[in-house]
Parts: C-alpha cells; sequence; structure tokens
C-alpha cells in the first residue's frame, strides 16, 4: 500500500531526500521507494506482475516511437523534481528548498535533456504516465493529477487496470485544470497521444497475467 508520512508536516524537497536517506539505511528499508507530494511523503507499494507487464508493453512502443528523436521515454524509479517557479540559475536546476514535489512516475517522455540532472529531472516532463494499482488511486487520479498539470506536463496518461480504461488529460496553454482536454479509452481501443502525432498504443494487444 501507500502510506502517508506524518500527515500534519510539510517537506521541502531537501529535508524529503535527508528522510529518505535515513531510511533507506535502516534494515529492511534499502529498497523502499518515497514520493513527496504536495510537501507529504509517501511511501510507495511494490507494483504487482500487471503492473510492471503493462509498464514494459508501453514503454517498449514509446521507446520504439522515439528512437531517432529528440526526445526519451523511462520509466521508475526515477526522481522527477516539479516546481511552479521558473527555473532561473545558470545551471538551470531547481531550488529545491522551494520544491515540494518530488515524484518517480512509472513512465515520462522528456524532450529537454538539459533538465536531466544527476540527481534525477530538474522540471515538469512532456508526458507522464501511471498505472493505478488499489493502494495508489487516490494519488494517481487527484494528488498527482494536480501537480502534474498544474506545474508543467503537457500530457498525463491515467492507465487504470482495475477499471480497464485509460484516461488521458491535455494540458491547455494556460495549464488551468478546469480547461483541460479529456479523453477516454477502454482496453478495447487503439490509444494516440495527443502531443505526439502517430504514437499508438493498443491496448487490446496486451496479455493478462490472471492467474
Amino acid at each position: 500500500m501507500s502510506y502517508l508520512i506524518e500527515p500534519k508536516k510539510r517537506y521541502n524537497a531537501n529535508e524529503f531526500l535527508k528522510f529518505v536517506e535515513t531510511e533507506i539505511n535502516k534494515p529492511g528499508y534499502e529498497d523502499t521507494r518515497y514520493e513527496l507530494i504536495g510537501g507529504q511523503i509517501y511511501m510507495m507499494s511494490a507494483p504487482n506482475p500487471n503492473h510492471m507487464d503493462l509498464s514494459k508493453f508501453i514503454y517498449d512502443i514509446f521507446s520504439k516511437y522515439m528512437d531517432g528523436k529528440p526526445c526519451n521515454v523511462y520509466y521508475a524509479p526515477y526522481d522527477v523534481f516539479l516546481i511552479s517557479r521558473p527555473i532561473r540559475s545558470k545551471t538551470k536546476k531547481i531550488n529545491k528548498s522551494k520544491c515540494g514535489d518530488v515524484v518517480q512516475p512509472d513512465l515520462f517522455v522528456l524532450c529537454d535533456e538539459s533538465k536531466k540532472k544527476i540527481d534525477g529531472i530538474h522540471g515538469a516532463p512532456d508526458l507522464v504516465i501511471e498505472i493505478v494499482s488499489k493502494s495508489s488511486i487516490r494519488l494517481d487520479y487527484m494528488s498527482k493529477f494536480n501537480a502534474y498539470i498544474s506545474l508543467g506536463v503537457k500530457e498525463y496518461w491515467i492507465v487504470d487496470p482495475l477499471k480497464k480504461k485509460i484516461i488521458i488529460y491535455q494540458a491547455t496553454k494556460d495549464k488551468k485544470i478546469d480547461d483541460l482536454l479529456l479523453f477516454t479509452y477502454t482496453f478495447d481501443d487503439m490509444v494516440e497521444s495527443k502531443i505526439f502525432p502517430s504514437l499508438f498504443v493498443d491496448f487490446a494487444q496486451y496479455k493478462w497475467v490472471t492467474e
């Protein structure tokens, strides 16, 4: 499951990274993943086989499409630092004391490689995909949705194996949540990206793990 750590406390990215460093040095917590969303820390649950297989299925399609293009697709765990303020430093690094969102999307596409730093991605990816699990429903549909759209992600996919549906949100230029373009699909559909023409995912071809 995903657990909220200290609900009444708000962290910035610097504090979050120190917290994570302390936690993963404890016996039995070495592989534990954490995310910072809206200043609050969440401990993430391990993905199940369908989650992992779906991620690989989508990644392979995206990776083939991006071959030879100026964009790349990445997969978790990969820290992405999001911030509403413009990055004004010469190195284009985020001020972590003013950053309250450090996420690890299941998949994301990055076209501005200057955002790629040794400790993760500094700034919003162009496209993000989250695969829903029972423990991540609220995060994927609400908390992460608000963070991604308000902090610069152009296209957000929610791939929901529980409801057998895919939702795509496309941000408008003003990044207002009320003005989003919304597209819904089922796992029987051919799904096309809205910002990458002719990037299709035929979800009917995915083979479910059922036993």
